[in-house]
């Protein structure tokens, strides 16, 4: 199994939340990326119509650390400061564990070379000389060719490298079905709303009904565990196992078929919801709240 850097992994999904609340690249960076898609211009082409396993927050995770990473204008233009040093290390650790024999790079050794310097400016006698070199165009010239090195170095492996984060940035957000419903309800709002007519008001149906994947079932049955998500029944316990997979923006208010959109109904709740948009329940147990709620 691959092995990654959990606090860049970490910080990849945060700067995600970012983007994703920034309306401005939502709005044509994702739009715009995402129609290529939808237009079967690039693939996959059928993004969004159909369940696919690299789907919606597979590629999102992509587009994402193509922006915090790139061709190294983030580290220049960005972050500041330690901030940058911070990040040359992160990127570092990161190749370090996804590549064994990365250690034995000079530009690696390099790069860890001059964190050391970095560092060792830090303590009370030379401060002062610590955030002059983070500040000074030196310094952040050669944290910049640093970090570039690096990169054009491992230019065969970034995909490797994109895939492995981009894969746990997809598990992270599909654990959390509130944010799972708030990416779907985002395509919407930005313009994939099936209204092609001037006369269209609502969001309407403009992807087709299909049956989803058993692959697909199974990981939404499990991300919900076994429960109805909206009045918590325990489907796995019932005989018949009368389970519903439901799109949490209905298909006629413009949802979609990608798993981003999907939980888990029981009868009785898919039909109260029937093409209705209602809240959607968090997926993450209440470890902490259930305590409060305990009487001392």
């Amino acid at each position: 199994m691959t092995e990654i850097y959990i606090p860049l992994a970490l910080k990849v999904h945060a700067f995600g939340l970012t983007r994703l609340h920034d309306p401005n690249w939502t709005g044509s960076t994702l739009y715009d990326t995402l129609k290529q898609h939808t237009r079967g211009r690039v693939e996959p082409k059928d993004m969004l119509y159909r369940t696919i396993q690299n789907g919606l927050l597979y590629n999102l995770g992509l587009w994402i650390l193509q922006d915090y990473f790139g061709d190294g204008r983030y580290i220049e233009d960005h972050i500041f400061d330690e901030y940058r040093a911070w990040y040359l290390e992160d990127f570092i650790e990161a190749i370090k564990k996804l590549f064994l024999l990365a250690a034995e790079s000079a530009n690696i050794k390099k790069g860890e070379a001059l964190l050391e310097k970095i560092e060792d400016m830090y303590d009370i006698s030379h401060e002062s000389e610590y955030y002059e070199f983070l500040e000074s165009e030196e310094g952040v010239e050669e944290i910049t060719d640093c970090y570039r090195d690096i990169l054009i170095e491992f230019d065969a492996n970034i995909p490797g490298f994109f895939h492995a984060y981009a894969l746990n940035y997809a598990e992270r957000v599909f654990h959390d079905r509130e944010l799972c419903s708030y990416i779907s309800e985002l395509l919407v709002e930005i313009g994939f709303d099936g209204m092609d007519s001037p006369h269209d008001t609502e969001p309407k149906q403009w992807i087709p009904r299909i049956p989803f994947p058993a692959w697909a079932r199974r990981t939404v049955i499990a991300r919900d565990r076994g429960k109805c998500a909206e009045c918590g029944k325990d489907l796995s316990q019932e005989l018949l196992g009368d389970e519903h997979i439901d799109h949490m923006v209905p298909l006629r208010r413009a949802g979609t078929n990608d798993l981003v959109n999907l939980q888990l109904l029981c009868s009785d709740c898919n039909l109260k919801k029937s093409a209705n948009l209602i809240p959607v329940r968090s997926s993450i147990p209440p470890y902490l709240t259930k305590l409060h709620k305990k009487k001392p």
